[in-house]
């Protein structure tokens, strides 16, 4: 069936690796090993994993606990 006029067709979903703690920090330490401490935030992060902000904040809280 076609899409309607106006409306986006659903993407369908992806294979993505499921976000855990252990590969948010991975991640974190590819960006510092790479960029330097200054370019490790969040939005930097969750930029490499290719997801938004949110699920990797979700994953670990703050900065802090990545860096414990």
């Amino acid at each position: 069936m076609p899409t309607p006029p106006g409306r986006r067709p659903r993407k369908a979903p992806s294979a993505r690796q499921p976000l855990t703690q252990e590969l948010v920090v991975d991640t974190a330490i590819r960006v510092l090993d790479a960029e330097g401490l200054e370019a490790v935030t969040m939005r930097r992060v969750a930029q490499e994993l290719g997801t938004g902000r949110r699920p990797s904040t979700r994953t670990s809280r703050t900065r802090r606990s990545c860096a414990s």
